[in-house]
């Protein structure tokens, strides 16, 4: 995959009997992709059909550790690695909005005027 940063979340759907995920996964590299549950939907094999909890997520784990033929642990820990990545970089972007929105805090508080529904507000 060339997408810098880009993860693939992969949910119950992979335990599913006649999904073609765990076929299309073989192109992926384990570094592109996080588990997740989907909750409370999409619980995975053997709970398909009940509410999807976050500790159903070990079933999962166990699949897409099945189909990489890795141990479930290594899995485990590549995946929780590319979350903290995703969460970063989330947590970066935060960030960059939060300045965005204390920037134009800024300007309303200086008495700037802006447009909304076609009327002129002053604050």
């Amino acid at each position: 995959m060339e997408f810098e940063g880009f993860m693939l979340g992969i949910n119950g759907v992979v335990t599913f009997k006649k999904s073609t995920l765990p076929e299309a996964l073989t192109t992926v590299p384990l570094e592109r992709i996080v588990l997740e549950t989907d909750s409370p939907y999409l619980a995975p094999v053997p709970n398909r059909g009940k509410r999807n909890e976050s500790a159903n997520v070990k079933d999962t784990l166990m699949k897409v550790a099945e189909i990489y033929q890795m141990d479930p642990e290594y899995v485990a820990q590549v995946t929780s690695v590319n979350a903290l990545k995703v969460l970063e970089s989330a947590n970066k972007v935060r960030k960059v909005l939060n300045y965005i929105n204390l920037q134009y805090l800024f300007k309303i508080k200086e008495g700037e005027c802006f447009k909304k529904r076609k009327k002129r507000i002053h604050l």
